[in-house]
């Protein structure tokens, strides 16, 4: 009864985190914004091995 409800809550969030807020207010959007830094360290981490 109540699982359509919460993936539908869940699906619109995650929806949401990816939407573009405008070039005027921020350059990139909020998944962006937090998926760069954890990019940033894995590309270190594999560079660290060669």
């Amino acid at each position: 009864m109540y699982s359509p409800a919460i993936l539908a809550i869940f699906t619109l969030f995650v929806g949401c985190i990816g939407i573009n807020f405008g070039h005027e207010v921020m350059e990139v959007d909020i998944l962006s914004k937090w998926l760069t830094p954890s990019m940033k360290l894995f590309h270190q981490n594999s560079t660290d091995e060669d």
